[in-house]
């Protein structure tokens, strides 16, 4: 892209264009391909803007109440286990 871009005002002094063409085709070609090479970036890396980082964190605090805390009792025979049983620490 910048090859093209650098080579394109050569090429249209080569063809007898005038100055002042050279230099509003050259800079309204670079504008707009340099405009779709930074919307090509963002396309690609969609997800660079949201707070991925938060979200995976409570996405594991969440996993792990789930695996810490204990549902609550059916009956009373589970009571007694569970209350025999020590606690799980949190994390």
């Amino acid at each position: 892209l910048v090859f093209y871009l650098l080579c394109l005002p050569l090429a249209l002094h080569g063809s007898q264009a005038s100055r002042l063409v050279t230099v509003l085709v050259t800079s309204t070609v670079s504008y707009a391909m340099l405009g779709l090479d930074e919307i090509s970036h963002v396309l690609e890396q969609p997800f660079a803007l949201m707070p991925l980082h938060q979200l995976n964190r409570h996405m594991m605090c969440d996993i792990g109440d789930a695996f810490v805390c204990r549902p609550p009792p059916l009956g009373k025979s589970e009571v007694t286990i569970i209350e025999k049983e020590p606690k799980p620490s949190y994390w």
